[in-house]
């Protein structure tokens, strides 16, 4: 039994003097969490986040966390995880660019050689018509 504040879960954060909000997000889906309030027996009252997909039946997320234990480290497993992502998606756009240079090269030494190969025969008929 809880209900939707609806408000989407931030987290101020300063450095170097300028003021930001941070996104709470969703460990699975990196969606920024909303935060509600429980209004069961044990907690009446506690603030919690969860994931916007909670109710969705095709995602069924169950991402929660109480308001109350989020530590910094929290924030920053999440600036972590974004930037792995983030990481991940440049190392694949490199390692396309990377097998496609190698193809290139591959087929630019195929061609080599077949040029090679004429080069080769063309020596041979014409040292054969001098002899």
């Amino acid at each position: 039994m809880s209900r939707r504040v609806g408000k989407i879960a931030t987290k101020a954060s300063s450095s170097s003097g300028s003021s930001s909000t941070k996104p709470i997000r969703c460990n699975f889906h990196r969606a920024p969490c909303v935060v509600n309030t429980s209004r069961t027996d044990d907690n009446p009252g506690r603030l919690f986040y969860s994931c916007p997909f909670w109710k969705d039946e095709e995602k069924n997320c169950r991402f929660f966390r109480w308001v109350d234990a989020v530590t910094e480290s929290d924030f920053m497993l999440g600036g972590l995880m974004e930037e792995n992502e983030r990481l991940k998606s440049t190392l694949e756009a490199f390692e396309g660019q990377l097998r496609r240079a190698e193809e290139k090269a591959k087929k630019r030494k195929q061609e080599k050689l077949a040029m090679l190969e004429d080069l080769t025969k063309v020596t041979e008929i014409n040292s054969a018509k001098f002899w």
